[in-house]
């Protein structure tokens, strides 16, 4: 419960053996996955996020987990808690993980209110285009990046988007989106995240040489809703129909959620 949870204990220097200095170290690490609230029952995330069709049971879905310049989590509110009652679409492939497959939805066991409204983005992502990531990377509170930009769109080879957005494990099923504000995708995989310090015995951030070649990778969220509609998911139907074409990216238009 709320009142007998010891944040302290939770927090990553503990949990995830990091080093004391590392950014947020302090800050309790307790969520396994991010996920995107697509209607007031409805939870898009990634598919290795969940084990299978039956791994519901045991999973619970928090929103809320934050810190601001006011108040520091300290504890789920029971408000803030919906048991997951089913999963409706998972992928049928055994090698979706980390692709544009890798994507499940979940049904909550009760709604959260009010209803989300959300723009969902309708075109494809254009190398260079500056996009916002949101998570919990490493279980931790909410992080925004706001300084990722695509470094990729699809191929023949590879039916995902790779970006620059500085997100870690625990960030996968998280919301990209683009300067507009609509969600462009969610995180589905990158690089290794920490690198042992030996000396310090705890681990340590890897530091990408040249940030600008980021691999992360995003399942674009149009394609997925349409294969989740062709695969008799109806909600998704409606969902791929309002998916929108945002105006061609132009790198010198102004940016309305201050991402440049």
């Amino acid at each position: 419960t709320r009142e007998n949870i010891a944040v302290a204990d939770l927090a990553a220097d503990n949990t995830l053996e990091l080093c004391r200095d590392e950014p947020f170290s302090d800050q309790p690490s307790v969520a396994a996955c991010t996920g995107v609230l697509l209607t007031e029952d409805l939870v898009l995330t990634a598919a290795h996020c969940v084990d299978g069709p039956t791994d519901c049971e045991d999973r619970v879905i928090m929103r809320n987990f934050v810190n601001s310049a006011d108040r520091l989590w300290a504890g789920p509110d029971p408000e803030d808690i919906r048991a997951c009652l089913r999963l409706e679409w998972t992928p049928t492939l055994d090698d979706a993980a980390g692709g544009a497959r890798d994507l499940a939805v979940i049904r909550l066991a009760g709604s959260f209110e009010p209803s989300p409204s959300i723009a969902l983005r309708g075109d494809r992502a254009q190398p260079g285009e500056p996009v916002v990531a949101i998570g919990y990377p490493s279980g931790l509170p909410a992080k925004a990046d706001m300084g990722g930009r695509i470094t990729s769109a699809p191929t023949a080879e590879t039916d995902y988007v790779t970006a620059s957005t500085d997100t870690f494990g625990g960030s996968s099923g998280g919301p990209v989106f683009d300067v507009d504000g609509a969600l462009l995708g969610i995180t589905v995989g990158g690089k290794r995240d920490y690198e042992y310090d030996a000396e310090r015995g705890c681990f340590r951030t890897k530091v990408e040489a040249d940030p600008t070649r980021g691999a992360e990778r995003i399942a674009p969220i149009k394609p997925a809703l349409a294969e989740m509609c062709r695969g008799g998911f109806s909600r998704a139907c409606a969902l791929a129909d309002a998916a929108i074409a945002t105006a061609s990216y132009r790198p010198n238009r102004g940016c309305p959620m201050n991402t440049e």
